[in-house]
């Protein structure tokens, strides 16, 4: 059984694809990821920080329930 590849895109690509989030805010959200739990959403390729759409959206559940 093979499992699902998760999408890592960039910050800008992933404010393109969805229209809600503004570079900014994103951003100040990766700057405290440690903090905020965000970090499990997050790989480090070189200097650019990637994101797992899957895992961002799983964190975003989780802090509309309250558990973050």
């Amino acid at each position: 059984m093979e499992l699902p590849q998760p999408s890592f895109v960039s910050v800008r690509e992933f404010c393109a694809r969805h229209s809600w989030a503004r570079p900014g805010g994103v951003r100040a959200l990766l700057a405290n990821r440690r903090e905020n739990g965000l970090e499990r959403a997050c790989v480090r390729l070189g200097r650019r920080l990637l994101l797992d759409e899957t895992r961002v959206f799983e964190w975003l559940e989780g802090r509309r329930e309250g558990r973050g």
